[in-house]
Formats: structure tokens, sequence, C-alpha cells
């Protein structure tokens, strides 16, 4: 028999890993069991917890381990951004260098200068397409307006034929008055991105989307294909129609200058358009000729274009070496 003082309570047994909660009455004691009768040692009470203790001790594990789970993550995030520094501001960094140099954000160098610089336009294959079906479109216009008018003069109808007033001929006397045109456009619009901000905004609106996903041989496709389709319409097929003198250039030129209009050109580029077809019109009747219009025209985009890339990588070399300052 056991002989200790007693003291009777109810206590709330919980066992871990059970399907239920017991609740018993349980004698505690005050006093270290004795052996009973077999020899044994018996404990009783040893093992009483509440359950509410025990939730509250894992409540308590869990919120020790979240604070140690945020430093660590913090702790990373520090160790990379002194790295991303250190790199960034690394004294002997060739241009390769830069190029691979990243920003806390994770974006590279190039990616962060191209965002700051490089025109939101369509892509290469994109502005090829457009520039593709254009022409053909105004090539297959043009050609249809010749032939039309060629027929209808043959027929007696008082229609001019566009094929006799504007042939496709070419003289070595003329390759002189295409190289003069070439030069004079050329040093005009050079004059005129210096002098009238207008027209250099709106110019470089239109050069960065259009030719700023382009190669260097994309170029010539891009300015020989709208100079061909072009002056075919416009001087080959509309300035026949509508008369060889001032009157129908002038028109012909400012028709030709409103439809620049659109695609980050403004009045400004619209005016030069306009400029520039009125010269394509006087040198189409000046040399009977529909190739010298067409050359003059499709040299000087080609001249432009190069120019303007040229100018524009140096533009983007400045910024980006400023920019690592």
């Amino acid at each position: 028999m056991m002989s200790s003082s007693l003291l009777l309570s109810a206590i709330h047994f919980h066992f871990p890993g059970s399907v239920a909660t017991q609740t018993v009455n349980a004698i505690g004691l005050h006093e270290k069991s004795k052996c009973d009768h077999t020899g044994h040692t018996k404990v009783v009470g040893a093992f009483v917890v509440s359950s509410s203790k025990h939730k509250s001790v894992k409540k308590t594990r869990k919120e020790e381990q979240k604070p140690k789970t945020s430093y660590l993550r913090t702790s990373n995030v520090s160790r990379k951004e002194k790295e991303i520094d250190s790199l960034n501001n690394s004294a002997n960094l060739d241009s390769r260098d830069k190029l691979l140099m990243v920003d806390k954000s994770g974006s590279s160098y190039a990616e962060v200068i191209g965002k700051k610089d490089s025109p939101q336009g369509p892509g290469r294959d994109a502005v090829l397409r457009a520039c593709g079906v254009t022409s053909g479109i105004f090539a297959a216009i043009a050609l249809t307006i010749r032939q039309v008018s060629h027929i209808a003069s043959e027929a007696g109808l008082p229609f001019p034929d566009c094929t006799e007033a504007m042939p496709y001929t070419l003289e070595w006397s003329q390759a002189e008055m295409i190289a003069v045109l070439v030069v004079f456009i050329s040093s005009c619009r050079q004059l005129l991105l210096i002098f009238w901000p207008e027209f250099a905004e709106s110019s470089k609106a239109a050069n960065q989307q259009v030719l700023g996903s382009l190669g260097t041989w994309d170029y010539v496709v891009v300015s020989f294909l709208p100079g061909i389709s072009e002056e075919l319409l416009f001087r080959g097929g509309f300035l026949p129609l509508i008369g060889l003198d001032w009157k129908g250039v002038t028109v012909v030129g400012i028709t030709f200058g409103a439809l620049h209009l659109g695609g980050g050109r403004k009045y400004a580029f619209a005016v030069w358009a306009s400029f520039v077809g009125t010269i394509y019109g006087f040198a189409a009747i000046l040399s009977s000729s529909l190739i010298v219009p067409i050359a003059v025209h499709s040299l000087n985009n080609l001249i432009g274009g190069l120019l303007w890339r040229y100018f524009y990588s140096k533009e983007t070399a400045k910024v980006g070496s400023s920019d690592s300052i």
C-alpha cells in the first residue's frame, strides 16, 4: 500500500498523437510515489500537461522561428545588393564589362540604357513587312494608272499617256543632275535639323520608330522600295494626269507631303516632304525621265537613314558613358 498526502483535483490530460482528448479525475501527488508490492516504482502525474499549455508552447516556438527566417532573407538581399554595388563601382571596367553590369532590380546595363533611349517602335520584321506591303500597293496603283492611261490615249480618249509623258529613260548627262540634287537635298536636311527644332524632333521620332530596329543592309530596302514606288505613283502617274507644269508639280508635291503626316511625323516633316516632292516633280519634267526622281528620292532616303544611324549611335554611346560615371 502507498502512504501519501493526497490532494484530489480534476486535471485535463492531452495525449499527443491520439484522436481524442480525455478528461479524467486524477490524484495529484505532492510527494514522491513509493514502491508498490511488486517492487516497481509508480510515477503519477509526471506527464500531466494541460493541452492549452502544450499549444502555447508550439505557438511560442513558431514565433521564435519567424524572425530567424526573416533575418536570413534580409541578410541574403543585403549581401546581393553589396555585390551589385561592388560590381557597378569597379574602376577598371571596359566597354564589354559595362554591358554585363547589373542594377539592383536585376536588369543589365544594356537593358537599362535600352529602356531609356531605345525606340518604342515595331520590330524589324514588322517594319520590313509594312514597307513591302505599302510599296507594293503604291506600285500596283501606279502601274495600273500608267497602263490605263496608255490604253485610253491609244483609243483616242482625251487622257494623257503617262508612259509616254514620263518614260523610263536615263542618259549619262542626267547623272550630273542626280548627283547635284542628292547633295543639295541632303545638305538642306542637315541644316534644317540644326536650325529647325520642330523638324529635328519630328524626324527623330519618325526615324526611331521606323529605323531603330533595322540592320545596316535593311536601310537599302526601306530606302529604295518607297523611293521607287512613290515616284512611280506621284511623278509617274499623278503628275502627267494633272499637268506637266508648275501647277501640277505644286499640287502633287503638297499631296505627297500631306501623306507623310503621322507615325511620329508632324507638320514640320510634312512641309519638308512637300518641298522635296516639288523638287522631284521639277526634276522629272526637266529630265523627261522617271528614273531621275526615283534615283534622287531613293539615294536621299539612304543617305538620310545612314546619317541618322551614325549620329544616333554616337548619342546613345554618349548617354551610356555619362550614365556609367
